[in-house]
């Protein structure tokens, strides 16, 4: 391939480096510094990497959040992280992350990447991008999302490389996050900032909260059954 977690009760972003910013391994070492380093399974605060992943710098394509994502594939290999997140037990909470994937077509490997979500070790949902016409300085990058409710006081959040033909050059995830559900931005409060998010979102799948596929009348119900501070 080339190129401090909230309390449960405020239940504001759960994720601990979400926007994978904080890696443990000095730029000087990285394999292609401030581009790539290849398939690390260590050095990622917040995260357990149960796979070997690809983290990619500044320099190495367009990121959605700052100046770092992952590429879920290795070189070669399907990779995956995981985290494990304070939840209240019968409280919903919603995912949200940015997709894209590594447009690198040098292996012939196909165009669609996909990303394996996982709750607590097992697939809840799987989530497709075309990389065809993308390119390092245009990654296309979209949010999706999808809603759960808890059922300890402890969940695991996990994504992989959900194709075994896409080992190379991967789905490509960053700033993730977690909320209550309803809460869009992450703020701790459900409100009208959340509300011109969703009618914006309108018939696409971008703030889907019921897990259908589209924003649409049933996630307004949600949302406006959340109404209000995510505390209690």
């Amino acid at each position: 391939m080339l190129v401090g977690a909230a309390t449960t009760s405020a239940c504001a972003d759960l994720v601990v480096n979400g926007s994978f910013e904080d890696y443990a391994i000095p730029m000087g070492k990285w394999d292609l510094p401030g581009v790539v380093d290849f398939s690390i399974t260590s050095g990622l605060p917040g995260w357990t990497i149960g796979a070997p992943i690809d983290y990619v710098g500044r320099n190495g394509w367009e990121h959605g959040d700052g100046i770092a994502s992952l590429d879920l594939a290795a070189n070669p290999g399907v990779g995956g992280i995981s985290q494990a997140l304070p939840t209240t037990s019968g409280r919903s909470y919603t995912v949200s992350f940015l997709l894209a994937g590594n447009p690198d077509a040098t292996f012939g490997e196909p165009s669609i990447k996909t990303v394996d979500l996982r709750l607590n070790g097992a697939t809840v949902g799987l989530f497709l991008f075309d990389t065809l016409g993308r390119s390092l300085d245009s990654m296309g990058w979209v949010r999706r999302r999808f809603t759960f409710t808890a059922t300890t006081s402890l969940t695991s959040l996990g994504f992989r490389d959900g194709s075994p033909t896409t080992v190379w050059a991967g789905p490509a995830i960053d700033d993730v996050r977690v909320s209550c559900a309803g809460d869009l931005d992450a703020d701790g409060t459900v409100g009208p900032t959340d509300l011109a998010a969703l009618l914006g979102a309108w018939g696409s799948a971008a703030c889907d909260l019921n897990n259908d596929g589209t924003t649409a009348s049933d996630d307004l119900a949600v949302l406006l059954g959340a109404w209000g501070s995510c505390a209690g």
